[in-house]
């Protein structure tokens, strides 16, 4: 959440070290539960290994070679009995392995069985969905079909049965325009709630509408939030939702029109529709409300539901707005805080938000004239020749400001390319993050290793003494060896399950550190911000600090076992065979191992790059599901279900096809290497294959002559040359299994080294060293002096900024859309450089940042207030925290909790309506008491006689605001305006506000002698 969608909010509130003890909470949480996960995988593990696995050779051995005891003793030769013995053991062996795979499948499936739980019951829920809410009332009479939208003694009840409107009767004739307002809470969203289905309604109500058989408002009622939904697609795919530009006709004449509409010209450059992007990052909210209004215009609905959609633009574009509805017929339903809009609306329905009461009014007649006569612009009419844009096309004065003032920004925008170390390098890193504390969890790990490869040992040497007496007719050395072999089966099962352990809590360790690291340095300083916002060369940091960090420490625990354990038994093997039969003797053997290696070399194709393509794909598909989720509601209104399931659809596709390709080039490589590389010994004699043949052409080659027959002891010495020959062959097998891993570790590595690489050059750069000038330090006021307010890619949106806003003197930043006013925010709150100049401010706690986008952290309703202090408790923080919600008009939460203030959740953003939470945000600084506070247009959601009562409380406390908006809202408030996005070489004009209730900025264009920040 923090990463995708929050981090310009979390790092404005200096709340990353909040957020960075939530993540180590929940590592710490999901450590535990990995470790509870080993110590029952561990338990069966053993249990298997010890009954089954190694507890065979109990019985097997015995009931194998006893019969060729009494063979010996009647004088067969020992080669024949040896090669019966062979056949019969290898036999046995191949049904004991079919055996164990089916319990191996029955412990898998207790292993699935949670995981297929879950799956059914979300099937089942799904099923039971399907019969939806909107065709129970079709069904019952609640939800009938109308010309007209009308609620007919309609109780409006919360999911949790918490009544907002009682009886509620209202009826929405065609171009009967209404206004529905009331305060936070009151149920504004809800009574529409009810009409697009998402909430069920109770007998004997009745709601008619267009489409009631639709799920959601059908394409006859069209719904404009104030939070625009975005697909990430392209533009036309954008513009045309919750359709397709297929099924619209969409054509290119009549893309350039409604762009041109609503202003929004730049996004057709072929760079922009060339493309596909995630359009609630590549938008601002004024340039996403500007769009959702163009797919008004482009659908043409009978009624339009507007939820406070004009919250981030200017009158003009708002006004525009209502105009070309009534001229097209569009009846239009406007939830509300203003009173300013009653102007354009017929009928007024007010909640009053107690006791479920409500008023339904008529609006003084405004006369048609306001709307017949407004001037429009040219493009309004769908008969508008584009052409003729074209033709009077050119760089805008404000265009051209803003191009000269970022001349010398443009070139020197760094060119970011991801760092980039040789594998010795990214070894060394990564051996430099996890080795500190692991020395004891190696040493263990390598020191039972070691034994286990002297298990192995002692095994070969007690399987040919068994075979000895066995072959030789010595009953009671022969029990005596089986006694020992049973003995070292139980001890070897308890050390393999033993290493495996080991390697998962080596791994678990891995995990923890590595992320404690990469995450505190992520939650550092604001580089979370920069790294998302600013940096960009890392676009998923989200999916490499949890999926792949954790693939790549279970991986390289894996890896660190499998190289030691094969490497270390291959040199002691080879050992033992020099020994037992000299380097003339293993020539076959090696000429093997170096072939199979050099064929692997050559032939085995490349997995990384299928691999790397696959995760990319998944953090796609991952996204897309994020995002149906957090937008579920809007995604339900647009009735946008169908168009939803296409684009996940095609994401799987997408991941299905990388998925599909890389799983090829992986049976390819696994059917290579099992042709050259089958590991013997212990997987059973399987099928004939290339390292079968070369162990028995070896075990041929070394066997002794035929004249030797009869003797046990040289058949005891082949068995333990054949022993030693698999032994050296399998670990062979194995190394080069790792080699290949090793390969697919690394891609792995390299993305979580690019990430710490990245991670600490913004964190030894910071923002301040990007500018390369300009200066940043703490003082009494809050006061820029001749700073260039420029963005990470070098557009320079006003130059020389110059204001001082003293305590007790307030100062109204405002500006139209895009002329820079959140970018001065980010300049205020440090997460942009100061270019050029010197800006000075209080400390971070005596300068609240209040952001355009509420947050609401993971916890308790008392720690939403006292944020980024959390987990306070205590009389002295509640009665705080209780006055501070007082004071910004939403006492009530507490009361709408079972626990009041010690509520805890991790969903307030849903849970609360969005009034409510920039309430909150406000109440927030109630508690905190800073000296300043930056408010960025975080008000909006609010009616102005609340933001007035806000704006209040904050000079009751002494608190000096520094507002940023798109209007002159509350100019008594204040005492100076600074103005961006003006026709001046600058860009901005400062002046003081007379207290007479009106701001006197001079016009665009004017510079006179009171602009760029001179004195009045």
């Amino acid at each position: 959440k923090v990463m995708r969608s929050q981090v310009e909010s979390v790092a404005a509130l200096d709340g990353a070290p909040v957020e960075h003890g939530l993540l180590q909470a929940k590592l710490r949480a999901v450590t535990a539960a990995g470790r509870r996960l080993l110590d029952a995988t561990t338990r069966f593990g053993l249990v298997f290994k010890i009954a089954y696995i190694h507890g065979s050779q109990l019985w097997l051995q015995p009931a194998i070679l006893l019969p060729s005891v009494g063979a010996a003793l009647r004088g067969t030769p020992p080669a024949r009995v040896f090669a019966d013995v062979r056949g019969t053991f290898h036999t046995m062996l191949e049904m004991l392995l079919a055996n164990g795979a089916l319990l191996t499948n029955y412990a898998q499936n207790s292993h699935m069985q949670p995981l297929a739980r879950r799956v059914c019951q979300m099937a089942d829920d799904l099923e039971e969905l399907r019969t939806t809410a909107a065709e129970r009332r079709r069904q019952s009479g609640q939800m009938q079909e109308s010309d007209s939208i009308e609620f007919r003694n309609v109780n409006v009840n919360t999911p949790t049965g918490v009544r907002l409107v009682t009886d509620l009767s209202f009826k929405i004739a065609t171009n009967t325009n209404l206004l529905l307002t009331g305060r936070n809470g009151a149920g504004k969203s809800s009574v529409f709630r009810c009409l697009g289905g998402l909430w069920d309604i109770d007998s004997p109500g009745v709601i008619c509408k267009p489409g009631a058989a639709a799920a959601g408002l059908c394409a006859d009622i069209f719904y404009l939030p104030q939070k625009p939904y975005n697909v990430v697609g392209t533009l036309e795919e954008n513009l045309c939702y919750p359709r397709t530009p297929t099924d619209t006709g969409l054509t290119e004449r009549e893309i350039r029109r409604l762009l041109t509409l609503v202003q929004l010209q730049h996004l057709l450059l072929p760079e922009v529709r060339a493309q596909r992007f995630n359009w609630e990052e590549r938008l601002s909210l004024g340039e996403q409300q500007r769009f959702a209004i163009a797919r008004v215009f482009l659908h043409r609905p009978r009624y339009c539901i507007m939820d406070e959609c004009t919250s981030a633009l200017p009158e003009s574009m708002e006004r525009l707005l209502y105009v070309l509805c009534r001229r097209a017929g569009v009846t239009y339903v406007t939830i509300c805080h203003r009173p300013a809009l009653e102007e354009f609306h017929d009928v007024n329905l007010h909640l009053v938000g107690t006791d479920g009461a409500y008023v339904f009014r008529d609006l003084p007649a405004s006369g048609e004239e306001w709307w017949r006569d407004a001037e429009v612009p040219a493009c309004a009419d769908p008969h508008w020749d584009d052409r003729d844009h074209v033709a009077d096309a050119g760089v805008s004065v404000a265009e051209a400001l803003v191009s000269q003032r970022s001349a010398k920004y443009r070139d020197a925008v760094p060119e970011r390319r991801l760092p980039v170390r040789t594998g010795l390098g990214k070894a060394l890193l990564l051996a430099q993050l996890l080795l500190p504390g692991s020395a004891v969890g190696l040493a263990t790990l390598f020191g039972a290793i070691g034994v286990q490869t002297l298990f192995h040992e002692i095994h070969s040497r007690l399987q040919s003494g068994l075979f000895r007496t066995a072959l030789a007719g010595r009953q009671q050395q022969f029990w005596a060896f089986v006694a020992l072999n049973a003995g070292h089966a139980m001890l070897a099962g308890c050390l393999e399950q033993g290493v495996t352990y080991l390697q998962t809590r080596l791994s678990i360790a891995w995990q923890e550190s590595l992320f404690r690291e990469l995450a505190g340095r992520l939650m550092r300083g604001g580089t979370a911000y920069r790294l998302r916002e600013v940096d960009g060369r890392i676009t998923d940091p989200d999916q490499r600090l949890t999926i792949e960090l954790q693939e790549l420490t279970e991986s390289l625990a894996s890896v660190l076992g499998n190289v030691v354990t094969p490497a270390v038994e291959v040199a002691w093997f080879l050992a033992v065979l020099y020994r037992a039969i000299g380097l003339r003797s293993m020539s076959p053997l090696l000429a093997y191992m170096v072939g199979a290696w050099t064929i692997l070399r050559i032939l085995a194709p490349d997995q990384s790059t299928p691999d790397r393509i696959e995760r990319e794909a998944e953090s796609r598909f991952r996204f897309t599901h994020a995002r149906i989720s957090a937008h579920a509601e809007s995604i339900s209104f647009f009735g946008g279900d169908a168009r939803e399931l296409g684009i996940a659809n095609d994401a799987l596709d997408r991941l299905a096809a990388r998925a599909l390709a890389a799983r090829r080039q992986t049976a390819a490589r696994t059917f290579l290497f099992r042709a050259l590389n089958r590991p013997g010994g212990e997987g059973g004699s399987g099928p004939v294959s290339i390292p079968g043949l070369a162990v028995g052409f070896l075990v041929a080659a070394i066997a002794p002559d035929p004249a030797a027959a009869h003797d046990a002891g040289a058949a005891a010495r082949g068995e333990y040359v054949r022993a030693g020959t698999e032994r050296v062959v399998y670990s062979f097998g194995r190394l080069n299994n790792v080699w290949e891993s090793l390969r697919t570790l690394l891609d792995t590595a390299t993305r979580i080294v690019e990430l710490h690489d990245v991670l600490e050059e913004l964190e030894r750069t910071g923002p301040r060293a990007e500018a390369g000038e300009g200066d940043d330090t703490h003082g009494a006021a809050v006061e820029m002096s001749g700073v260039d307010v420029v963005t990470p890619t070098g557009v320079c949106l006003s130059q020389g900024v110059t204001f001082k806003a003293s305590p007790g003197h307030g100062l109204l930043i405002t500006g139209s859309v895009g002329s820079g006013k959140s970018a001065l925010f980010r300049v205020l709150a440090g997460l942009w450089p100061a270019h050029g100049g010197v800006l000075r401010h209080p400390p971070r706690a005596d300068m609240l940042l209040v952001p355009q986008t509420p947050y609401s952290v993971e916890g308790t309703l008392l720690d939403q207030v006292t944020y980024p202090s959390v987990g306070l408790s205590g009389s002295a923080a509640e009665r705080a925290a209780t006055e501070a919600l007082e004071a910004a008009g939403i006492a009530y939460l507490p009361t709408r909790t079972k626990d009041g203030l010690y509520e805890r959740s991790d969903r307030w953003n849903v849970t609360l309506s969005l009034g409510e939470q920039q309430r909150l945000q406000l109440a927030r600084v109630y508690y905190h008491k800073p000296t300043f506070c930056v408010v960025d247009e975080a008000t909006d959601a609010v009616s102005q006689e609340v933001e007035k009562n806000l704006y209040d409380e904050l000079l009751k406390r002494n608190v000096t605001a520094i507002t940023i908006s798109k209007r002159l809202n509350l100019p008594e408030l204040h005492d100076a305006v600074l103005h961006l996005g003006v026709d001046t070489p600058s860009g901005w004009e400062y002046r003081p506000i007379t207290h007479s209730g009106v701001a006197p900025v001079a016009p665009e264009g004017n510079n006179s002698a009171k602009c760029d920040g001179e004195e009045g």
